[in-house]
C-alpha cells in the first residue's frame, strides 16, 4: 500500500474508513507512528491496539478527531506556533470528552466565538471533534473565520465540503468539493465525496 502524502489524507482516508467497513491495520499502525513522532504516546497506543481490534464508528470519529488536534496544531499545516487554546475553548473540549448535550453545543460555541478565539490548529481540531460529537452546526460556526483563507487552500476547502454535508447542504458542500480538487486535483477521496455530494442532490 503506498503512503499517504500527509497528515491530512491518512486522517481522511481513516474518517471514511470509519463510516465503512473500518479502517486499514496499516493506516491505523501509520497513524500511531505519526502521533508518536509528536509526543501523543497514550492516543499512539489506542489506535496501535484499533489496528487489531477496531472499535465502533463512533469511538473511531473520536480517535479521529483527537489526533487531528495533535498532528493539525503541531504539523504540516501550521508555519508558526500556535498560540495556547484559550481556557473556555478547553473546558468546551472537556465537555465533548465527557458527552456534553449537543442540543447546546451550537449556542455555547457561537458565545466563545466573541471572545479570544484559538489559532488554525485548534479551530479545525475543534471543529473536528464537535462533528463526531454531532454538533455539524456547531462545527461549521467554528469554521467561519477561516472561511476567507479557505479558497485555494485544499485542506481547509475539503474540511467545510465534510462539514456541509454532515450539515445536509449538499448544494454548499459541492462547491467546497470543487474548490478543494481546483486547488489540489489529485485527492482521491474528495472525488469520492463530491459523487457522495452529487448523489445526495
Amino acid at each position: 500500500m503506498s503512503a499517504p502524502l500527509n497528515d491530512r489524507d491518512l486522517l481522511d482516508r481513516l474518517s471514511f474508513a470509519a463510516l465503512g467497513e473500518g479502517p486499514d491495520p496499516d493506516d491505523c499502525e501509520a497513524l500511531a507512528e505519526r502521533l508518536v513522532a509528536v509526543g501523543a504516546s497514550a492516543a499512539a497506543a489506542r489506535w496501535r491496539t484499533w489496528g487489531l481490534l477496531p472499535p465502533g464508528p463512533d469511538q473511531l470519529q473520536k480517535g479521529i478527531a483527537e489526533a487531528t488536534t495533535h498532528l493539525l496544531d503541531r504539523g504540516e499545516q501550521t508555519s508558526e506556533a500556535e498560540p495556547p487554546l484559550p481556557e473556555t475553548w478547553r473546558a468546551l473540549l472537556e465537555g465533548i470528552a465527557a458527552g456534553a448535550v449537543v442540543q447546546g453545543l451550537e449556542e455555547q460555541v457561537r458565545q466563545l466565538m466573541l471572545g479570544p478565539l484559538p489559532g488554525r490548529g485548534g479551530l479545525i481540531g475543534t471543529s473536528e471533534q464537535l462533528l463526531a460529537a454531532g454538533a455539524p452546526r456547531a462545527a461549521l460556526v467554528v469554521l467561519d473565520p477561516l472561511m476567507g483563507q479557505a479558497p485555494g487552500d485544499a485542506t481547509l476547502c475539503s474540511r467545510l465540503a465534510v462539514v456541509q454535508r454532515a450539515c445536509g447542504n449538499a448544494h454548499q458542500g459541492e462547491l467546497w468539493s470543487r474548490l478543494s480538487l481546483r486547488a489540489q486535483p489529485n485527492q482521491p477521496l474528495m472525488w469520492f465525496q463530491l459523487a457522495r455530494l452529487l448523489l445526495d442532490q
